[in-house]
């Protein structure tokens, strides 16, 4: 299960503190806590004067490789038997550190799940790879138990602080399974489907309507009474289940370090009034000190003096995507479905689909002098210093896959120059809101993040 400890990984402090392993161990065995050995078994090792006295000298003695500890059944432990498991910064074994989402969202439930039983008052050496094995039947996930498991140290920490955090402030209670991608999951997004359906619009994306990376579920909640009427009924309906404690969506962003604490914001809760914002300027320049357009692959919106969102494709010829920069808003973004609707909403342009955007740059690409004239018109809306001639040259320099992006954040930004400015502050707003999921259809949820 866990790569076995040597001596420079002893000497070594754990990634992110200035403790080292040598002291964390003593802390653990002071406590009466378990370690884990290499095979993952827990290991109780005897608070006695011997043991500290072998720690000592180990450290001391440059000479000596390993280490020997009494357990509590009076047996041994050699220092090279015992895990690198989290609590001393490793993880198991086959662990890579390009983790994908569902496996640290699902080791959360774990935690939840493990602490809600064992208390919040236990140390975070309390909770080994064998404790949170008894809890893996407990919760709803799609991810299996050793690849939780295997997760990097500052996954289990951010789980194990969330879920303190969650506990202590009454959220959560040990009447709650805890999901990922569950059934009963699944079965809420499709009544917001079916929601938005019946009112014939546009349905908002899941993490939009609600960016609940975890949902914590009692009995008395069932997914299939769900309304399918409207939104704003089955928003209400989750918004009472959200303050009736029988369903609570949970947005996580990681707490990397266990020194640090958490703190949680609940969204949607009150009734919704959208945030308004004031739009600065827009450019499709990176710096008003390069005056060239193609300095970047898309666009920057500026609004509220000082902040900012990008106009951007994720991925070569990918939808363009606004999304908000800045610390801490990372990762709130809104789609191009979205950036239709409300640009058709508030601004009253037809944006083209990507599928649409696609084939105009192929034709850019290819030399088409129309639809360079029409691509250049509308960047002279945005920037009137760009000249024609220029424009071309850059044009023909061009990658496909830029003229794309640059194409794709030209039509937004056009559509924004060609309108009011309260217009414009309609259309921002709006986009900033979905980004948040603050939007009058997003529905209830608490986000957890470090203090």
């Amino acid at each position: 299960m866990f790569v076995r400890m040597a001596r420079a990984d002893w000497l070594k402090n754990r990634t992110g503190t200035s403790d080292s392993r040598l002291k964390i161990l003593k802390h653990i065995i002071r406590d009466n806590d378990p370690i884990s050995n290499w095979e993952g078994k827990d290991v109780y090792v005897k608070n006695i004067r011997e043991n500290t006295d072998e720690l000592e000298e180990y450290f001391k003695n440059d000479d000596r490789k390993t280490f020997t500890l009494i357990t509590e059944d009076n047996g041994k432990i050699i220092s090279t038997d015992i895990g690198k498991s989290a609590v001393f910064g490793g993880y198991g074994r086959g662990n890579v550190k390009g983790f994908i989402t569902d496996i640290v969202e699902s080791l959360h439930c774990l935690y939840l799940a493990a602490m809600v039983q064992e208390g919040i008052d236990k140390n975070f050496a309390h909770f080994t790879t064998e404790t949170l094995a008894k809890y893996k039947r407990k919760i709803k996930v799609n991810v299996p138990y050793n690849r939780m498991i295997s997760s990097a140290p500052q996954w289990h920490f951010s789980a194990y602080t969330t879920a303190a955090f969650l506990i202590k402030k009454g959220y959560i209670t040990n009447q709650h399974i805890f999901h990922h991608k569950s059934k009963e999951v699944t079965q809420i997004y499709v009544a917001k489907q079916r929601a938005f359906k019946s009112e014939n619009r546009k349905p908002l994306n899941d993490d939009k309507w609600n960016p609940g990376d975890i949902w914590a579920i009692k009995n008395a909640f069932n997914a299939k009474h769900l309304s399918n009427d409207s939104v704003r009924t089955l928003n209400i309906q989750i918004k009472n289940a959200f303050l009736a404690g029988e369903c609570i969506a949970v947005s996580l962003k990681q707490i990397a370090k266990l020194e640090l604490k958490a703190k949680g914001s609940e969204y949607n809760i009150a009734t919704n009034i959208p945030e308004t914002h004031s739009l600065n300027k827009i450019t499709l320049k990176t710096s008003e000190r390069n005056p060239d357009v193609w300095s970047s692959k898309g666009g920057f919106i500026f609004y509220d003096r000082t902040k900012k969102m990008s106009v951007r494709c994720a991925d070569p010829f990918a939808a363009i995507n606004m999304e908000l920069s800045g610390k801490g808003a990372r990762g709130g973004k809104v789609g191009l479905t979205q950036i239709r609707s409300a640009a058709d909403k508030f601004l009253g342009v037809n944006i083209p689909d990507n599928m649409r955007i696609r084939a105009e740059a192929r034709d850019i690409y290819s030399g088409n002098k129309r639809q360079i004239k029409m691509f250049w018109n509308m960047v002279k809306k945005i920037h009137s210093d760009v000249k024609y001639g220029g424009f071309q040259i850059s044009v023909s320099e061009a990658t496909h896959d830029s003229i794309h992006a640059n194409l794709s954040a030209t039509y937004i930004l056009h559509a924004m120059a060609c309108n009011t400015k309260t217009q414009q502050n309609e259309f921002v707003s709006h986009a900033i809101n979905i980004a948040g999921s603050k939007t009058d259809d997003s529905s209830a949820f608490i986000k957890v993040e470090s203090a």
